[in-house]
């Protein structure tokens, strides 16, 4: 740099200036993915996978739960991984948080929902089938689930002697019934 003066007498004179431009380290992004929606026996997982850092510096991750049903739980597999998996103790909804942070500074969080619902129940309804003399007669039960899910529900059954007696009154069997995904009834034919 130089700086020259005009007037009299005349000055001169030059110093150097060193300048030194530091990187600034932006704040990495935490993302903690989709919101989900589960049953109560599910084991969840979660997915901090879209989180990232624009220097790419590697990331730490801390899952935290923001809110839930009073006296509720959430049990993480690991609350410093990246992508952990979660149990829930009751019903309801669930508000994670997760905020990553690269070596020098955290993100701003970011928080996914979770809601929990319990899981369907099974009814099967009852039959009378009236006894004939020769042959058998087919009973059909309907076999319904309290709500609908967004997946396939198996269920095996067996029959078992009440009031009528296996091999006198009926052929024993044993099966499964398939619930596609969002269906809540099937029908099942026994003879």
């Amino acid at each position: 740099m130089r700086v020259t003066d005009d007037g009299t007498p005349v000055l001169d004179d030059s110093e150097t200036i060193t300048i030194t431009v530091n990187e600034v380290n932006e704040a990495p992004t935490a993302d903690a993915g989709a919101d989900q929606t589960v049953i109560i026996t599910d084991v969840v997982q979660l997915d901090g996978s879209g989180s990232n850092d624009p220097e790419n510096d590697a990331l730490t991750f801390a899952w935290t739960v923001q809110s839930g049903p009073v006296g509720s739980a959430v049990n993480f597999s690991d609350q410093t991984a990246e992508s952990p998996t979660a149990t829930f103790s009751d019903v309801g909804t669930y508000v994670l948080q997760l905020i990553v942070s690269d070596p020098t500074q955290p993100s701003a969080p970011d928080t996914v929902t979770i809601t929990v619902n319990d899981a369907p129940t099974l009814s099967i309804g009852n039959v009378t089938v009236a006894e004939g003399d020769a042959g058998t007669t087919p009973a059909v039960f309907d076999v319904t689930l309290s709500a609908a899910i967004n997946r396939e529900v198996t269920v095996n059954f067996s029959t078992a002697n009440g009031s009528a007696i296996a091999g006198e009154d009926y052929i024993p069997a044993t099966g499964t019934v398939l619930f596609p995904a969002n269906s809540t009834a099937e029908r099942e034919r026994q003879s």
